[in-house]
């Protein structure tokens, strides 16, 4: 009977105080004409509200390299093997989030014994390359496509003992265009593409006092496999 007694007392007394949770609070203050709605703020603790952390996009650190400096392993080696080491190196800067500009300068120089009354033939080219690469992807990697405009110096000379008899000399302006695709892994980075350049070349010879030029107009094939670090 007491145990009966007790529950019933207890049922009593949670249906006294339970609250409807959509009801208006009886404690909390009426509307007035100034605020018509109800004040929530009795239906929270008190405590102020944490404030919201505010990010400034434009500080956000960003740890994706911004400039790439590759050798051309492949055409050195070829080259050299050739007797005409070449060297190439490309920069590469970007500009936006899928556009950088590429510069890439080239020299080479070789010279070789003829074992004929130490005479000796000499060659040497200096170039320059610049483009603008388009990459599909974000961050500058993956596929990408890069217009071209390139010069090259070249001179050769014939070497008599005392005196050079024959010399030749070149300038060539090319345009054209390549396509490629670039990796990068931390500071690793590795590119490699191939193109068609068109050339217009003139070239002017001295052979035993009588000069000759010649100026021709003609395409070829590009091809590029760089190594790099990226910074």
């Amino acid at each position: 009977m007491i145990k009966k007694l007790s529950v019933m007392l207890l049922a009593t007394a949670m249906l006294a105080f339970a609250q409807d949770p959509y009801s208006s609070n009886p404690y909390a203050p009426a509307p007035t004409e100034e605020s018509p709605y109800e004040d929530m703020s009795a239906y929270t603790s008190g405590a102020p509200a944490p404030e919201t952390p505010v990010v400034n996009i434009n500080e956000v650190p960003n740890d994706e390299p911004v400039f790439f400096i590759s050798i051309h392993p492949l055409s050195l080696s070829i080259m050299s093997i050739l007797g005409l080491p070449t060297f190439f190196v490309t920069l590469e800067a970007c500009l936006t989030e899928s556009m950088s500009g590429v510069v890439r300068p080239m020299y080479l120089f070789s010279t070789f014994d003829l074992s004929v009354d130490d005479d000796e033939f000499e060659i040497s080219e200096y170039g320059l390359t610049l483009g603008l690469r388009y990459y599909w992807n974000p961050l500058h990697r993956g596929v990408y496509i890069e217009p071209e405009l390139q010069y090259a110096h070249i001179s050769m000379g014939f070497n008599s003992g005392r005196h050079r008899d024959d010399s030749v000399s070149g300038d060539g302006i090319g345009l054209g265009a390549v396509m490629g695709y670039k990796i990068t892994s931390g500071h690793f980075s590795m590119f490699m593409d191939v193109g068609f350049v068109y050339t217009f070349v003139n070239v002017s010879g001295e052979f035993d006092d009588d000069v000759e030029e010649v100026a021709s107009i003609g395409g070829a094939y590009d091809f590029n496999l760089g190594v790099g670090y990226a910074f």
